[in-house]
């Protein structure tokens, strides 16, 4: 019937493998639009806690839960993140020009074309004359010229106060290299660390939130070093949670201390934008690279993010190297790509996920079958000898198919059974052409394994033997239409020889005989 295996896995997968991650805003916000947004293949929700109140993100959180309980919920805090302040109402975006002076203050002023506020009030006294700040994302470019203080009466003091003084300098009068449109809130970066660490005030209160709400993930910003996913990761658990933590990677100090942060990780978030500031930009792909990579081989989800289809925001179609942009995330291995203000603010939310989904399917159908190896870590876990193992199967099925082109044997899926969902990502970073059914017995762990490539999560009920755990996976996975009668499955368990143990058993069955094995 079909000439080889490969063609027979291809023809039957309906979906993605690949996960889309959406940011939710005032443009995605309304129930049918969410509605349609998961319809179209949306995996994960992003809520921006840089904006909006707990107010305002529980009711995006009952909305999500109402419409459904397969959505992930991924919750970013701002961490240290400089921004400007408010600009006029009046003339809420100004056009700053080249050459012209501007100033950013740490005192509390209504934006101008001469002067922002800022978020991030010790700024004055940890930026040097002569350095650079880059505003919106780098397309606004100022060089210090000289930093003072100025008394709220606009006076300037008989002496200034030492740096590092918070009652110290105030005003820090730039020279605009690079001109461009200014709105409230925007980003602003600076060359070099500075004192204020994750958590901050306002990510401990809305870390605190999160738990309270039972959010599947969070995303913690600007992460520097390992301490700071520690110290987030205790904010959590203090509020009586448990939940997964996605480190973005946005500094070069980030990136030189990634190994460790990967280590205390759940997850990285690749996230572009300032990451593609503060690091020169033509060092950005190489870095992404590299860093899905370590991600691949740690088995640890990974996220591209910012400005993957931007031009969206405005016209219906992306430009052909946006297009190319998300190609090559997935092609290089992230499990995610993300929208941002593409999905949260812009007017074609749903053609964007649309397009990034369509985009996905071109890649994974280039992908490379790679040579395991490419994938191996120093692990030495059951379930990573088992993802292991299971390319191999799959590969020496193919080759049978090859040889017998009349059999009518196909593999139809590879069934996980996993409490935690760690099994489930060890096989997933094999990324095998077979889909991965992930069956847990917790609604946040199939949750949460919506950000794994490849994986489709489902839950069992608890069940007294192994046995029938493995009927009910089996029969479920079938019910919905993952499997069919016909098809070969490969069964990834525990043992009852080791029921205590992660998953240390595969085995391969017909689909039919296990079906009717229930029966008995």
């Amino acid at each position: 019937m079909y000439k080889n295996n490969f063609f027979v896995i291809k023809l039957r997968r309906k979906i993605t493998r690949s996960k889309i991650t959406a940011t939710i805003g005032p443009a995605s916000s309304s129930e049918e639009m969410l509605k349609q947004l998961f319809k179209e293949g949306v995996d994960v929700v992003r809520l921006n806690f840089s904006h909006g109140t707990h107010d305002q993100h529980e009711e995006n959180i009952n909305k999500i839960r109402s419409i459904s309980d397969d959505i992930a919920i991924l919750g970013d805090i701002q961490g240290p993140k400089i921004r400007t302040g408010p600009m006029d109402e009046k003339d809420p975006i100004i056009l700053l020009q080249h050459g012209q002076k501007f100033t950013i203050t740490s005192r509390d002023v209504i934006g101008t074309k001469d002067i922002t506020s800022t978020t991030y009030k010790n700024l004055p006294n940890e930026v040097d004359e002569g350095e650079m700040l880059y505003i919106n994302d780098g397309i606004i470019a100022l060089k210090v010229l000289e930093i003072k203080r100025i008394n709220d009466n606009g006076a300037k003091p008989k002496k200034t106060a030492k740096k590092n003084d918070m009652t110290g300098k105030t005003d820090i009068i730039c020279e605009v290299l690079a001109g461009g449109n200014l709105s409230s809130r925007k980003g602003i970066n600076i060359p070099g660390e500075i004192s204020q660490r994750v958590p901050t005030k306002k990510d401990i209160a809305d870390l605190k939130f999160m738990a309270k709400k039972n959010l599947d993930f969070v995303a913690a910003s600007f992460i520097s070093e390992p301490e700071d996913v520690i110290n987030v990761r205790k904010v959590i658990e203090d509020a009586g949670a448990s939940i997964p933590i996605i480190s973005k990677i946005e500094r070069p100090q980030a990136i030189r201390k990634f190994d460790e942060i990967l280590q205390v990780s759940d997850g990285i978030m690749i996230a572009r934008g300032d990451l593609g500031v503060e690091l020169r930009p033509e060092l950005v792909p190489s870095v992404q690279k590299q860093l899905i990579l370590k991600c691949n081989r740690a088995g640890k989800p990974v996220i591209c993010a910012t400005q993957m289809l931007e031009s969206m925001t405005t016209i219906p179609i992306p430009t052909r190297a946006e297009a190319s942009d998300v190609y090559n995330a997935i092609y290089d291995g992230a499990d995610a790509v993300m929208l941002s203000g593409e999905s949260a603010t812009g007017k074609h939310p749903i053609k964007a996920v649309e397009m990034m989904e369509r985009i996905i399917r071109i890649s994974e159908e280039d992908m490379l079958a790679r040579n395991p190896d490419y994938y191996d870590s120093d692990y030495t876990t059951n379930a990573e000898i088992i993802g292991h193992t299971i390319h191999t199967i799959v590969k020496q099925f193919e080759e049978r198919m090859e040889q017998h082109p009349e059999s009518p044997e196909y593999l139809d899926g590879i069934l996980v059974i996993t409490k935690s969902g760690f099994a489930a990502r060890m096989v997933s970073k094999y990324r095998p052409k077979l889909q991965i059914i992930a069956a847990t017995f917790d609604e946040k762990i199939k949750r949460q394994l919506k950000l794994s490539w490849g994986v489709k999560p489902i839950v069992l009920p608890m069940t007294p033997d192994h046995l029938t755990t493995t009927y009910i996976a089996v029969e479920q996975a079938y019910e919905m239409g993952y499997l069919t009668e016909t098809g070969f499955i490969i069964i990834v368990s525990g043992s009852v020889l080791s029921p205590k143990k992660s998953a240390n058993t595969i085995g391969v069955y017909l689909v039919k005989d296990v079906l009717n094995f229930g029966k008995v």
